[in-house]
């Protein structure tokens, strides 16, 4: 059996480092539309960039298993920035819908009945013949 020259060693741990540290800026550079923007469709990046890179991201797991969690970590934190930035205007955006008194458009007077309830209010009891006539 051929040992291998400690040199050899050597360039081929120092090629792995040179890999590993292009595959980080390479990956951390992909991040950067989702950091950048709400409007960036998060699922066409996850299914044309990120699964046509993942061989790439395997490598790095196998030899650079540091950096590996590095890229990991910096894709968690700008997906997450990415969802709760859209739930957060979502919600925002909720706020500023009002609830008209014409419930034609909605079709179901005992939907707008649960709507006008205050929040302590069981929903399960009926309108009042009062509150009926209100509603129509």
């Amino acid at each position: 059996m051929r040992r291998t020259s400690p040199q050899r060693c050597w360039t081929f741990l120092n090629t792995v480092i040179q890999a590993a540290t292009k595959l980080r800026a390479f990956f951390l550079a992909l991040f950067q539309p989702i950091r950048k923007s709400v409007t960036t469709n998060m699922q066409v990046i996850q299914t044309s960039i990120f699964l046509k890179y993942s061989s790439l991201f395997a490598f790095l797991q196998r030899q650079a298993s540091d950096v590996a969690q590095e890229v990991q970590r910096s894709y968690i934190g700008a997906a997450r920035m990415y969802y709760e930035t859209g739930f957060r205007r979502y919600a925002r955006s909720l706020g500023y819908i009002k609830v008209g008194q014409s419930f034609d458009a909605v079709g179901n007077t005992r939907l707008a009945y649960r709507l006008e309830q205050p929040r302590n209010s069981t929903l399960l009891c009926q309108p009042t013949q009062t509150q009926k006539r209100k509603l129509i």
